[in-house]
């Protein structure tokens, strides 16, 4: 198939439609960030802003991959099996992970097997494509120049054409998140029978069915940092953006989501940090486990980043 010309691409390309919750949550996020750096100067130094954007384009796609979740596959994880007091244990809850591994286990040193989440393969580039063309979409819209920012439908030479006054330029995305943080709920105790004693048992682990993803809060979990941010009942058109917008239009919860990110991009920029950080087995692309525990692929490089 011959290349197309430019006059070809911008006859077939089209004004983005950034959904307005999508939108809100790019806004907002922007909003509580600017506000973080003016409220502590020195956490620019720390997170960058460029690296405070990347850190909400991970967030975005990350809203998008939540709405994808079902209430099949998820782990269960007890904190009866921890012996060291320890409040990153405390409760039962049901994971949704995106990468093959227990989330709460993995950035403590054990690693046991799930089933990874993530979206079918022909969708992930479309919801990559979806929030960096309403990201730099939010940006055109405050440039000096008035840029407009165009979408090129279907596959081809080009994804994004940005207009400011004669100049034109054309782009291929290629995208896809650093980090996609696992849902949480919380559970009771799942027990069974033991065979040995016959007496009932908590189990440490177990794929479950998370049953009432309409009734009860649907947390996104950063287990690195072990926190867990309310999303609300997995209910409405809107779900989770609105939660995560109200999250980050405060200067502390946009510094947070920005600086347990960028620990993350460390991690994963440094390889000498590495072999001291569990946090890597969050990140996709991070491989496999370790051998002790069978070497079992937490994620391939399907997912690795690139923005």
């Amino acid at each position: 198939m011959s290349a197309k010309t430019i006059e070809e691409i911008l006859n077939s390309a089209e004004g983005v439609e950034v959904e307005p919750a999508l939108d809100e949550l790019i806004d907002s996020f922007l909003s509580g960030i600017l506000r973080a750096y003016k409220e502590d100067p020195e956490l620019e130094e720390q997170v960058p802003f460029s690296v405070a954007v990347a850190s909400l384009f991970d967030l975005c796609v990350n809203a998008l991959y939540a709405r994808t979740a079902t209430s099949a596959d998820w782990v269960y994880c007890s904190d009866k099996f921890n012996e060291q007091a320890d409040s990153h244990f405390e409760g039962d809850y049901l994971y949704y992970p995106f990468v093959a591994a227990c989330p709460r286990c993995s950035v403590k040193g054990n690693f046991y097997k799930a089933t990874a989440q993530k979206p079918p393969s022909g969708s992930i580039g479309g919801l990559n494509a979806i929030v960096i063309a309403a990201l730099y979409d939010r940006v055109a819209q405050s440039s000096a120049g008035k840029a407009r920012v165009l979408r090129v439908p279907g596959t081809g030479d080009a994804d994004l054409v940005f207009l400011e006054g004669d100049d034109i330029c054309v782009a291929e995305i290629k995208a896809s998140p650093l980090v996609s943080y696992p849902l949480a709920v919380a559970s009771d105790p799942i027990e069974d029978l033991d065979p040995a004693t016959g007496q009932r048992r908590t189990l440490d682990h177990h794929e479950s069915t998370a049953t009432h993803l309409r009734r009860d809060s649907v947390c996104l979990y950063m287990p690195h940092v072990g926190k867990y941010i309310e999303l609300g009942p997995k209910t409405g058109g809107n779900w989770p953006m609105d939660a995560l917008s109200n999250y980050v239009s405060t200067a502390e919860g946009a510094a947070e989501i920005a600086l347990a990110w960028s620990r993350l991009f460390q991690v994963y920029s440094d390889k000498s940090l590495r072999r001291g950080s569990n946090a890597w087995f969050l990140v996709n692309g991070c491989g496999k486990a370790p051998r002790e525990y069978g070497g079992f692929s937490i994620s391939d490089g399907k997912l690795g980043f690139s923005h």
